[in-house]
Order: structure tokens, then sequence, then C-alpha cells
């Protein structure tokens, strides 16, 4: 009797020990991680492998700013069901028949604090805050309009997209009055830039925080309900029909992901140093030098600042 039980302990002995090997375990930050999900952890560093789960937020992320270290701490709190939020695009502020709906999702807002590429809805939301900043100024900002990012960024080579563009543009002009510039952002090729229509002189802006030759086709639908805008209107300014295009010298990214938020701080600046004379637009942007880290990461807490007091 004991020679069995010996014997059959010596064996289950022996299988722990193969257990062990195969599933061998070791300490990772504080944290027992078996041993074959290290090694898959460490494959994948430098490796072609990709990881099949999106990173987390990195929370030793130290150029956060206060307001977007907050907003970071209170989405932790929140379970994922509550974290996906109905924002209303007001009408007064896109030129919308109605008020439109959109979902602001956990995974936008995690690019803004990442500082990933830039989801259209974190654009939008940005531009809202904008024209509650106007409103609240009230220093001749009425003179600035906005156009929906979504709505312009849609053509390509479907015609009746793209005619359904030209008459979102030519209509919203029309609904402006006394506008002395239009802020149209816009993504093409997943990378942001900007526009700035000025209705009154004619003229049109091109801020690209990556400069380099592009065929931005908005240009020419611009273009076109520009036409239709001044046909219908009535308008018999000088110059004809057509726009005046210009590229200003502006701040230029470093990596690839920070499109987005150079074009909200265009915005911002704008907004800000708005005059009626488009020349001061270009001694403000003469730069071709990146923004200051405190530059981009002011963009990015007023945003969190904006979604949180009227979102959350």
């Amino acid at each position: 009797m004991l020679t069995c039980l010996v014997f059959e302990f010596v064996a289950v002995l022996l299988i722990c020990v193969s257990f062990t090997r195969e599933f061998a375990v070791t300490m990772k930050n504080n944290c027992i991680v078996p041993f074959f999900l290290l090694l898959k952890v460490q494959a994948s560093k430098g490796s072609t492998i990709k990881p099949t789960t999106e990173p987390k937020i990195d929370e030793s992320i130290s150029s956060m700013g206060p307001k977007c270290k907050k907003l970071r701490d209170l989405l932790s709190l929140m379970d994922s069901e509550t974290k996906i939020f109905d924002v209303v695009l007001p009408s007064k502020v896109f030129f919308f028949e109605t008020d439109k709906t959109i979902f602001l999702m956990e995974e936008d807002i995690s690019q803004l604090l990442r500082m990933a590429f830039l989801n259209v809805s974190c654009i939008q939301l940005f531009m809202m805050y904008l024209q509650q900043h106007c409103e609240e100024q009230n220093e001749g900002l009425s003179s600035i309009a906005f156009l929906c990012p979504t709505i312009v960024s849609q053509i390509g080579d479907d015609t009746a997209r793209n005619d359904q563009v030209m008459k979102y543009v030519e209509s919203s002009l029309l609904k402006m009055k006394d506008v002395g510039v239009v802020l149209v952002p816009f993504c093409q090729a997943m990378h942001w830039t900007l526009i700035i229509l000025c209705p009154l002189t004619q003229e049109a802006y091109f801020c690209d925080p990556m400069s380099k030759r592009r065929d931005v086709t908005f240009k020419y639908l611009l273009q076109g309900a520009f036409r239709g805008f001044k046909a219908r209107a009535g308008y018999t300014l000088k110059g004809g029909m057509s726009l005046k295009w210009s590229n200003l010298i502006c701040h230029q990214q470093t990596g690839s992901t920070e499109c987005g938020y150079y074009v909200m701080r265009y915005m911002l600046d704008i907004v800000r140093h708005y005059h009626r004379n488009i020349n001061d637009y270009k001694k403000w942007f003469g730069s071709h030098e990146a923004y200051r880290v405190e530059d981009v990461n002011e963009v990015r807490d007023l945003w969190a600042s904006y979604f949180m007091k009227n979102h959350l």
C-alpha cells in the first residue's frame, strides 16, 4: 500500500515538473505572466507580428495636459457600455437644414489622448468649441464661419456625391451674411489640411501641415460652388467668378499623425487673432517650424475641457 502511494506521488511530481517547463512563469511589472505568453509579447517587439488589440492609453505620458489627464481618469471609472456619447452637431454651426447627431466613441477620445491620427468627430467637436468661443467673445468673430469636414471630405469618384458636396457648400455660402472667413478642415488620403475661404475678397488659402504637391480635388469643387454662390447671390465682385488660391506658409508637423492637431491649432490661432485683412494671417502663419509641445497640448486640453463640460 505504501509502495503504491510513493509511486503515485512520484508520478504526480514528474507531471508537475513537465507542466512547469511548458508553462514556466516569470515576474513582469509585478504580475505573474505564463512564460509562453511572455514569449509572444517579446516576439512582437520589432517583429512583423502585430498585436491583436489596440494598445491601451499610456498612463505615463508626461506631456499630457491637466485636462486630458482628468478626462483619462474619468473615462477609466466608467463602464464600457457608457463610453459612447451622443453629440449634436448644431445646424447653426455647420449650416445643416436641421441638427445632426454623431456618436463619439471611446476610441475617438483615446486617439486624442494618445496623439494618434484624429477621427473627424474630434475635429467637429473642436469646431463647436471654436463657435462657442466666437459667440462668447463677440469681437467681430461673427464674421467667422465653418463648413462640416465630414461632408466636404466625402468627395471622390462618385459624381452624384460630389454634386451633393458642391450643393452643400453653395447653400451654406448663401446662408452666410457678412462672413469674412470660412474655415474648412479637409481630409484626403488620411491627411488633414485646412482651407481658409474669404468670400468677400474672393480669396482662398491652403494650409498644409506637411507641405507637398497635392491634387486636392475639393479645391475644384469649391471653385464650382463659389461660382454658383456668386451667380445665385447676384454678386458682381471684381475678378469675375474665380477664387484666387494661395498656399500659406504654416507650421509643419514632424511626425505622421499630428496633422489633425495642427489643423485645430491653425483654426484656434485664426479665431484668436482674427482680422478682416488676410495679410495678418500671412504674418501669423509665416513659419515652417513645428509647433511647440505646449501649443499642441493646449488644443488637446481645450478639447477635453469642452467635452467634459458639455458631453460627459
